[in-house]
């Protein structure tokens, strides 16, 4: 998290992996429609309990658009956490749907709610 000068901890997880794409994606809008998106390489790993997207390069996740690309239809999902919770606060779905509480530290206060 480069605003707090934050780093990710290495965490174990046994999963499957679902999807291994180039990252690469085009915003559906309607903020910046058709905009070229890259997460770098990426993948979707499955622990049987929970879906883990993998990624490269940092992106804001406004758009559903960098989730589709790993095969995720957020609005079929309940997203429970993000690097960047203020992105994520009424979740990436039209009208808000797929939202979550967030809960890691980050630019934002902790009540930041779906």
């Amino acid at each position: 998290m480069p605003a707090l000068g934050l780093k990710g901890r290495p965490r174990t997880v046994t999963a499957n992996v679902r999807r291994i794409s180039n990252g690469i994606y085009h915003n559906e809008g309607p903020m910046a429609r058709g905009e070229l998106g890259d997460m770098g390489p990426s993948a979707l790993l499955d622990t049987g309990k929970v879906e883990i997207a993998v990624i490269s390069r940092h992106v804001e996740p406004f758009d559903i658009a960098p989730f589709r690309a790993l095969g995720i239809e957020p609005a079929k999902k309940r997203l429970r956490d993000a690097e960047e919770p203020r992105a994520l606060a009424r979740g990436p779905g039209p009208d808000g749907e797929g939202g979550g509480r967030m809960r890691r530290r980050g630019v934002c206060t902790r009540t930041t709610r779906s």
